[in-house]
């Protein structure tokens, strides 16, 4: 997606529920993602919860940071319930994850693998509303 069709979306927005990067493998685009966030900040645009689908297949320079600082903004918009996911795709359409990508999300204080190996998810599912790109 585009810069410019990012900030037409969210100059529509008071706040923002929840967010959701999706769609072939939203971190090999992490440019748009930081774009997002940055331009949130920016424009004083509250996010209150962020969820990101991957298949773990990589994780390229700065991800984690990213993550992290997604976190952070919507911990600091003051919401009462924070809802931010990260889901990894563990089925038959996808490769098996690599162990160093694993280990590296794992670092995140927020990452507690599934235990039904359907999917890996920082926090428990919770209802949440919100758009994706």
């Amino acid at each position: 997606m585009a810069p410019e069709y990012v900030e037409r979306i969210l100059d529509t927005a008071e706040h923002i529920g929840t967010i959701l990067f999706s769609g072939g493998e939203p971190d090999m685009n992490p440019g748009i993602i930081r774009h997002t966030l940055d331009y949130a900040k920016e424009n004083d645009i509250p996010v209150y919860g962020f969820r990101l689908i991957t298949n773990g297949s990589m994780v390229p320079p700065g991800f984690l940071e990213l993550m992290m600082e997604w976190y952070r903004y919507c911990l600091s918009c003051g919401a009462r319930d924070v809802d931010c996911m990260l889901y990894m795709s563990r089925d038959e359409f996808h490769d098996r994850v690599p162990r160093e990508n694993l280990r590296q999300l794992e670092t995140l204080p927020f990452f507690e693998p599934a235990a039904d190996g359907g999917y890996t998810s920082i926090t428990p599912p919770k209802p949440w509303f919100g758009w994706g790109l």
